[in-house]
């Protein structure tokens, strides 16, 4: 993702104990990266909007699991290219050429 938004090893703890507090830190913190990879990956603005909230869904689903053992950054570009790649083969959407 281009722009490495940073998320405080607190925040995340925080967010995995369920305080949705600091999910939406989270969120508000990384949301502009998320869109910003989902868009080069379709090419339109309101797939990427879809994939986004996807995106969160997943992670708010998942974060327990995420053991901290790779960036933050990099766990959550995993998650989008994932499901940027889910709605691909689901033949919701269609990648950019």
């Amino acid at each position: 993702m281009p722009e490495r938004a940073s998320v405080a090893s607190e925040t995340i703890a925080a967010a995995k104990a369920g305080d949705l507090g600091a999910f939406e830190s989270m969120v508000r913190t990384c949301a502009p990266s998320v869109y910003s990879h989902a868009y080069r990956f379709f090419g339109d603005g309101d797939t990427a909007q879809d994939a986004t909230q996807e995106v969160w869904i997943k992670v708010l689903r998942s974060l327990p699991g995420f053991d901290e053992r790779a960036a933050f950054s990099t766990w959550l570009y995993r998650v989008t290219r994932n499901v940027c790649l889910d709605m691909l083969r689901a033949g919701r959407r269609t990648a950019s050429p």
